[in-house]
């Protein structure tokens, strides 16, 4: 899928994360793509796990979600995997859906089995996320199928990501992209850190991009002006649905809000250019240049008094100031009148 590099050396790839924000509907589920699609977005994510792949369904501590998490109304992870999920019988109408508005789709795995479901429906790329960065089998497994991976930070060190880089690479994976990425929702602003963007970029020599959970899409406009060649943001259908995820989404008015955004930063950001840019050359005549400021007789000397660096710049440049007070006149001059390089007679 080589196209995806040639996206994300052209501009920024913008991913719609549609998680749990389905609430459970799959007509739900093939609506936020379509609306993706009309935000602008660059492709489609969902998760693929079951319940039962990703957590026990125990009420033992270890498995309760702890009091001031964003999901403490469920009671333990597995309940809330159950409302969160997306199953596997969807996948195809999925798939299909994005087909129909012509949009890429693929999805993060988190499990063998949800793998060979999707090696089976053609996904065209696959997402790891943070939590299983350092799972080997998975990690082996994405690798191996030379797909696109895309995989994100939040719960690794500098050391584990070099580490899952490296095997990426020598299980056969060639179009690796790190999401700089924060697991907490919302991430407090002094944690967020986007100039590690650009700085990871060149550890790893590879596009790193910028996984949102932050309020709004000022961050990541931020994150793009740092750097970000990947955007991936949540979804939802609206503000009204009570879905797992919708309090860090964006409803798609806001999600073409961002996007526009993006685009308009990305447009900006521009090249290196010292160049006077054209819009910019009408305005030239606002530099500075010398003109006659009292009125001058035939023979006199120039002066501080009777010549002074004033907008605009149809005279003769400020740099041949030295040289004009080293000068007599060699006509009459008055009050606003340029200076040539004729009038003057060095002494």
């Amino acid at each position: 899928m080589s196209e995806i590099l040639d996206l994300v050396s052209a501009e920024v790839f913008i991913i719609a994360e549609i998680s749990g924000n389905h609430g459970g509907n799959l007509e739900n589920a093939k609506s936020l793509i379509i609306e993706a699609k009309k935000a602008g977005a660059s492709a489609i994510k969902f998760q693929a796990y079951t319940p039962d792949s990703i957590t026990l369904n125990s009420t033992k501590p270890d498995f309760l979600i702890p009091k001031n998490n964003a999901w403490e109304d469920y009671s333990n992870l597995y309940s809330l995997y159950v409302k969160a999920h997306t199953p596997f019988e969807w996948i195809p109408e999925l798939i299909a859906t994005a087909k129909n508005v012509d949009i890429p789709i693929f999805a993060s795995v988190f499990d063998l089995e949800s793998i060979e479901v999707l090696e089976k429906n053609n996904i065209f790329a696959y997402k790891i996320a943070s939590p299983e960065v350092s799972d080997l089998e998975i990690l082996e497994r994405v690798a191996k199928t030379k797909k696109p991976i895309f995989i994100s930070t939040g719960l690794s060190n500098l050391a584990e990501i070099y580490n899952a880089h490296q095997i990426l690479k020598l299980n056969g994976a060639t179009q690796i992209y790190w999401l700089k990425a924060n697991t907490s929702y919302p991430p407090p602003l002094s944690e967020i850190n986007l100039r590690t963007i650009s700085n990871l970029s060149q550890i790893l020599d590879c596009p790193v991009g910028f996984s949102d959970h932050t309020l709004g899409h000022v961050i990541t406009v931020a994150a793009v002006a740092s750097g970000a060649k990947i955007i991936e943001k949540h979804l939802k259908l609206s503000d009204n649905k009570q879905t797992v995820d919708d309090f860090f989404s964006l409803n798609p008015v806001e999600f073409k809000e961002m996007v526009i955004a993006i685009k308009e930063t990305e447009k900006a950001l521009g090249q290196v250019f010292y160049d006077i840019p054209e819009s910019s050359k009408s305005y030239l005549n606002g530099k500075r240049s010398i003109y006659v400021s009292r009125n001058i007789k035939k023979g006199e000397l120039f002066t501080k008094s009777n010549v002074k660096s004033v907008r605009p710049s149809y005279s003769l440049k400020t740099e041949f100031l030295p040289l004009i007070l080293q000068s007599r006149a060699k006509r009459d001059l008055e009050i606003g009148d340029r200076i040539s390089l004729s009038d003057l007679e060095i002494i």
